[in-house]
């Protein structure tokens, strides 16, 4: 009887997880002293369970920053981060409020590695078929290393505020 319990819990769940694909990319303006505009684009693959979604995502971010707090001076750079992204929705509406979350690491173009986390708000439009469209307001913190002046100073914090689309494939 344990067995055949077993089997059946083992079966539901497999008929509940469902894998998902997803691309995003995005605009966005670094806040702060240092602000200039930003680039993203990332593809997300993971697997829904009930209204909950769990993936690994891997992506490019190109941002240009002052280098200096008073100058217009702009500094090109990029980071390519690698992250765990979790997201809720509700599956089974047209529309539904979306929450998503990442966290990772992202390596820049000095090889260093740095730290970072996004949170977003959004509305998921469900398309013909097993796809989807949504759009979603986000912010991200990550921390970049940079040198000011002949003085290196690491581990800036970067506050970034944005517009996102992504594309989601059953």
């Amino acid at each position: 009887m344990l067995v055949a319990l077993t089997f059946g819990l083992a079966a539901q769940a497999q008929a509940q997880t469902k894998y998902r694909e997803f691309f995003e990319t995005g605009v966005s303006t670094i806040v702060g002293n240092y602000a200039g505009p930003s680039y993203h684009i990332s593809n997300t693959h993971g697997f829904k369970f009930g209204s909950m979604f769990v993936g690994l995502g891997y992506g490019y971010d190109y941002y240009w920053l002052k280098k200096k707090r008073h100058t217009q001076v702009w500094n090109p750079g990029g980071t390519r981060p690698v992250f765990i992204d979790l997201k809720r929705y509700d599956e089974d509406a047209k529309n539904s409020l979306i929450l998503d979350a990442k966290a990772g690491i992202s390596f820049d173009r000095k090889q260093y590695i740095e730290d970072f986390c996004e949170f977003g708000i959004g509305r998921r439009m469900v398309l013909k078929g097993d796809s989807a469209l949504s759009a979603s307001l986000f912010c991200k913190l990550y921390h970049d290393d940079y040198n000011d002046g002949g003085c290196t100073v690491t581990y800036r914090p970067i506050y970034n505020v944005g517009f996102k689309l992504a594309i989601e494939i059953l």
